[in-house]
This record gives C-alpha cells, sequence and structure tokens, in this order.
C-alpha cells in the first residue's frame, strides 16, 4: 500500500503517470490494469490526476505572466529551470520542458474534465486483425506507388 500511496503522491503533484510509477517502484502497467479493475481506485487516480492538473495550469499560467510582465525568465530562457515542484525534469541545457507540461494537459484534459470515454471494455487488437491491417494498408500503398510509376 506504500508504493500506491507514494504514486498518488507524485502524480497529484506531477500530473506524469509514468514518472509517479517509476518514483513509487511500480509498473506503471501494473497500475492501469488495477484502474480497469477497481472503480475506487479508478477514482483516487482522476483525483490525483486533477489535483496534479490543476498544479501544472497554475504553475504554467505563474510561469507565462513572470516572462510577459519581465518579472521572470523567457519562456525560452536555456538557462532558467523556473517549474520546481512540478515533477517536470529540465531538459538537459536547463531549461524547463514546457511542452512536457502542456503534453500532460491535454493528454489528461478529458479524465480531469470527466469526459474521456472509458477504456475499461476496450478490446486490443488479435495479432492476426493487426495483420491483416497492415497488409491492406500496404496493398493500397504498393498499388499508388505502382500508378505513380506508370
Amino acid at each position: 500500500m506504500a508504493k500506491v500511496q507514494r504514486f498518488f503522491t507524485v502524480l497529484s503533484e506531477t500530473c506524469n503517470v509514468k514518472h509517479a510509477a517509476r518514483v513509487a517502484g511500480v509498473h506503471a502497467e501494473t497500475l492501469y490494469a488495477r484502474r480497469r479493475r477497481h472503480p475506487a481506485f479508478a477514482e483516487t487516480w482522476r483525483q490525483a490526476l486533477a489535483i496534479g492538473y490543476e498544479r501544472l495550469e497554475e504553475e504554467l499560467l505563474r510561469l507565462s505572466l513572470a516572462s510577459l510582465t519581465g518579472e521572470g525568465p523567457s519562456l525560452f530562457d536555456p538557462k532558467e529551470a523556473i517549474m520546481p515542484g512540478t515533477g517536470l525534469v529540465p531538459k538537459a541545457s536547463g531549461s524547463p520542458d514546457v511542452q512536457m507540461a502542456l503534453l500532460l494537459l491535454n493528454k489528461h484534459r478529458g479524465t480531469v474534465e470527466g469526459t474521456a470515454r472509458p477504456n475499461a471494455n476496450s478490446k486490443r487488437a488479435t495479432a492476426t486483425e493487426t495483420d491483416a491491417w497492415l497488409e491492406k494498408r500496404l496493398d493500397g500503398l504498393a498499388k499508388r506507388l505502382a500508378a505513380v510509376a506508370k
């Protein structure tokens, strides 16, 4: 239970599932499976994400306003790492990974707003289905290439 609690704590700080799982020492796939099977776990996950999402939005807004008013470093200043506490790891150059923050916000918006389609009933394609799909696409591509070559 301590690992799960650590996962939710880090998730609520960062809005980053993979990072939170890594810090907690748990495989993300195991957590995703548990979320699909246990509604209470899924709700706790959603709440932790909502907290992390809000923190990330606030930090990006603070960063943007400071950049615009000249009271803080530019969003593009490679010498500043200005997103402490968000769990975002600065790039090697030391600049904040604003693109990662935006990606996380976009990725989790539906979950936080309650508009994400549940994937509990999602079906994973079989190898035969994926092979058939790929063959169909490759056949179409071969036909288009043959038409262009004529």
